[in-house]
C-alpha cells in the first residue's frame, strides 16, 4: 500500500497475488533483485503521474542506499508519459513519520475506512514494457 497527500490524498494497494505475479516476472527473467525497486518506482508513478501541480515529491526511505536508482526509474516513467515538471531535485527521499497525512491516508485504507480500486500486476507490466 501506498499513498500521498499534497492537499488532496490518493492512496494504491496491491494485492499479494499481484506482487507474487510481478517477482515471479522478474525471476524468470533474473532479475529476482531488481522487481523490488523498479516496482515501488512504478507504483510511486501510477500514483503522482496524472498529478499536474507537483513540484516536489518526498518519499519515505523504504529502501536506504537504493534512493538513486529507485528516482531514476520514477524519473524514466514520468518522461515516457511526457511528464517533465518533476525533476531530479524534486524529488526527495526522507522518513515521512506516522503524523504525516499521507500516513494517515494508508492507515484509513489498512483499516478499510477508506476504499481505493486495487492496481493489478499487468498494470505494472505494461508499464515496464
Amino acid at each position: 500500500m501506498i499513498g500521498f497527500s499534497n492537499g488532496i490524498s490518493k492512496a494504491l494497494i496491491i494485492s499479494a497475488t499481484d506482487k507474487l505475479e510481478l517477482k515471479q516476472h522478474f525471476r524468470t527473467l533474473g532479475r529476482r533483485q531488481a522487481y523490488v525497486y523498479k516496482c515501488f518506482a512504478a507504483i510511486i508513478f501510477l500514483l503522482i503521474g496524472s498529478e499536474k501541480n507537483l513540484d516536489l515529491v518526498i518519499i519515505d526511505t523504504e529502501y536506504p542506499g537504493q534512493e538513486p536508482l529507485i528516482k531514476n526509474h520514477l524519473l524514466n516513467f514520468l518522461k515516457s508519459e511526457g511528464n517533465e515538471a518533476i525533476d531530479k531535485h524534486s524529488i526527495i527521499f526522507k522518513k515521512i513519520g506516522k503524523a504525516s497525512n499521507a500516513h494517515k491516508v494508508v492507515n484509513d485504507v489498512f483499516k478499510g475506512l477508506t476504499k481505493v480500486k486495487p492496481i493489478m500486476a499487468r498494470q505494472i507490466l505494461d508499464l515496464l514494457n
